[in-house]
């Protein structure tokens, strides 16, 4: 896959979809481009990173696919897919904090976590197990979790994918 542009440096599931999925909103300036079908999630995460080359080389190693960013050193947004599907947007914390002045003095890898549902929970597992510091394995309601923290100290839940998710 060659290298794309987006369409204005705003972190936007709007501005992605836009520019990934929808060739009918684009201006005729902009370069061709593949088309990626992608639905809207409910919510769109983004993740202000330290170094969005290192968390994408992450994540790639535990089987995401990053679509590619562009050549502007001042906007490194990039999209990860996981399975085909849009997990989360990555961008470079000191270019979010410019982009949303609110996020300032938000320390990277604030509190919270994401859950990502696989379609073999076992194998996944077993393999990203070496890959990744896991913190915490337990069950829910019968539903096995795998906690990691990925560089930047984001926690993540890996857990079965269930029926029409």
């Amino acid at each position: 896959m060659r290298k794309m542009s987006v369409l204005h440096p705003c972190p936007t599931w709007l501005t992605v979809q836009m520019y990934y999925s929808l060739p009918p909103f684009l201006p005729p300036s902009l370069p061709p481009r593949e088309v990626i079908p992608m639905s809207s999630p409910v919510i769109a995460p983004c993740l202000g990173v330290t170094d969005t080359d290192v968390t994408v080389a992450f994540y790639e190693k535990l089987g995401f696919t990053a679509l590619p960013g562009n050549d502007d050193p001042d906007d490194d947004l990039r999209v990860l897919l996981f399975e085909g599907r849009f997990a989360l947007m990555v961008h470079r914390a000191e270019h979010l904090r410019k982009w949303l002045p609110v996020h300032k003095d938000t320390p990277v890898g604030a509190f919270g976590m994401f859950y990502l549902g696989v379609e073999d929970f076992d194998a996944y597992v077993e393999r990203i197990r070496p890959l990744v510091d896991v913190i915490k394995e337990t069950a829910v309601g019968g539903r096995e979790i795998l906690y990691f923290t990925d560089p930047d100290g984001y926690v993540i839940g890996v857990n079965q994918r269930q029926e029409g998710e």
